[in-house]
């Protein structure tokens, strides 16, 4: 094989590797995809926990919804459309995101996620326990329980 034959197989060599390499260092197709999906969850999981901290300044007249729905969070805030922007279903999964009322001040909020260790969720300053793949939180202005003292 001559010089000049040779030059547009390794190039073709070195590109295909380059490229293989590439993949394998930051990841596939899926994998962004997978972190689009997480990232979406964890920003709307802070935006539903968010919404359940509607009462600020004085403490809450009413104890968390029973089931999170737009119409539950609306009535408990006192605003009928609070969270008609915001989004309770996965939208990778179609399930609904799961809420747990742990009492009537504290509450998770869950999700599924792909690698809940990623650092890129830790970014969102959430409280993501990333075993359970929940936020769990509690009502600002909620009454103070003998665990809060300890």
């Amino acid at each position: 094989m001559k010089a000049h034959s040779l030059f547009p197989v390794l190039a073709g060599v070195v590109t295909t590797t380059a490229v293989v390499a590439g993949l394998i260092t930051v990841g596939g197709g899926e994998d962004a995809r997978h972190k689009r999906f997480d990232v979406k969850r964890i920003k709307e999981l802070r935006e539903i926990a968010s919404s359940l901290m509607c009462v600020r300044s004085k403490a809450p007249a009413q104890v968390l919804p029973e089931t999170l729905n737009v119409e539950s969070i609306g009535a408990y805030c006192h605003r009928p459309k609070y969270l008609v922007e915001t989004d309770l279903t996965d939208d990778e999964t179609g399930e609904h995101y799961r809420y747990l009322r742990r009492s009537d001040w504290d509450f998770s909020i869950c999700a599924e996620f792909h690698d809940p260790h990623d650092v890129e969720l830790r970014r969102w300053n959430v409280r993501l326990n990333p075993r359970t793949g929940c936020i769990d939180d509690r009502v600002i202005g909620a009454p103070a329980t003998a665990s809060d003292n300890s």
